[in-house]
């Protein structure tokens, strides 16, 4: 069994007479290397805050400018719907130029021009 004198501050081996213990400085490899990945952690975190905030800031624009699109779309619609109308298209027909015809003569069959025969 190993024996370790506790006589002094420093905890030593009993046969070698070396401290059971080596402080390599004030910072040792570990902390560093905790300190570090912390640090690797902590920066990543943030660009991942950063990059889902303006994804959702992208979002909430498309869905605003798709609600002005929808917007304009169902106004389109309405007025599709009332140049359609009845009353539409006979007050469109009053503002250019046609005449209402009387009596209509349609080609019979029989007739040169249904028949596509030339008379001259």
């Amino acid at each position: 069994m190993t024996r370790v004198s506790t006589s002094s501050s420093k905890v030593t081996l009993p046969r070698t007479g070396r401290p059971a213990f080596k402080r390599r400085g004030n910072i040792s490899r570990t902390n560093t290397a905790l300190a570090f990945v912390t640090l690797v952690v902590a920066l990543g975190y943030v660009f991942l805050i950063n990059d889902v905030s303006t994804k959702g800031y992208e979002i909430q624009s498309l869905r605003r400018s798709g609600s002005v699109v929808n917007e304009e779309l169902a106004k389109a619609k309405r007025q599709a719907d009332s140049d359609q109308s009845m009353g539409s298209i006979a007050d469109r027909l009053h503002e250019h130029t046609f005449v209402p015809e009387g009596s209509v003569e349609y080609a019979h069959p029989g007739s040169p021009v249904a028949l596509g025969v030339r008379t001259e």
